[in-house]
């Protein structure tokens, strides 16, 4: 998948990232150019007065971390935290799979980029997906970024 469109015209990507693995943030970082633009995202559960410090604190260390990224690759990227409130009828997931798809349309992206956490066709049926959500409903085009698989590791015998 390029982000580049044939004529050259700058690309808006806009990345769903959160304390995960980073795979989506990569891929997103990968897919531009240095005068594209990358907005990434991050959406939290909302929890009041009592737990915004601390969501906030953890929020602002991820975007600060994604940031020296950006600026290492001189991409230009901006950051939004938003949250939300579980008012949503399908749940969790679908409020956050409901805000992406929002948010890529409110800001003309011509790519979102979401991480898959590669749940089965039973879980994902049963409990909903973010990444399939995205996929099938957003305007713009979706890449699902499935998480790497960790390398299998051997032990030394004096270990097993």
């Amino acid at each position: 998948i390029m982000a580049s469109s044939a004529a050259g015209r700058p690309q808006r990507l806009l990345v769903a990232v959160n304390t995960g693995s980073g795979s989506a943030f990569r891929h997103a970082l990968e897919l531009t150019r240095p005068h594209d633009e990358l907005h990434v995202v991050s959406i939290t559960q909302d929890l009041g007065v009592s737990g915004d410090d601390e969501e906030a604190r953890r929020v602002a260390s991820l975007f600060e971390y994604l940031g020296a990224h950006c600026a290492a690759a001189e991409r230009r990227c901006t950051f939004q935290h938003l949250t939300y409130t579980h008012a949503h009828p399908g749940g969790r997931r679908a409020e956050i799979a409901q805000t992406l798809t929002t948010v890529a349309a409110a800001t003309n992206v011509d790519t979102l980029v979401v991480g898959s956490r590669g749940l089965g066709l039973f879980e994902r049926s049963t409990r909903g997906s973010v990444s399939d959500f995205c996929v099938r409903n957003a305007k713009c085009t979706a890449v699902a970024v499935a998480k790497p698989r960790l390398a299998q590791q051997t032990l030394p015998r004096s270990q097993q």
